[in-house]
């Protein structure tokens, strides 16, 4: 599986699923405000999908303060 950002969105690319198998991906971010953040997730394949229904999500969570800039690291 791979993984990048384009833009603002991650695209992923998985690779092949067993007949109801699942994929869990992490996606970690550090919002700059406070407020609504909605996730969308949308999933395709080139076989036929009799359940479409199933292929798409939408998630918002209510971020109350933003985080504190990350520290420098030394090496």
């Amino acid at each position: 599986m791979t993984c990048g950002p384009v833009g603002s969105t991650v695209f992923c690319t998985i690779g092949q699923l067993l007949d109801n198998g699942q994929v869990i991906i992490r996606i970690f971010t550090r919002p700059a405000a406070g407020g609504p953040l909605i996730s969308n997730a949308a999933v395709s394949a080139q076989q036929p999908d009799e359940f479409t229904d199933n292929n798409a999500a939408i998630e918002t969570t209510t971020v109350l303060s933003a985080c504190a800039p990350r520290p420098p690291v030394a090496l």
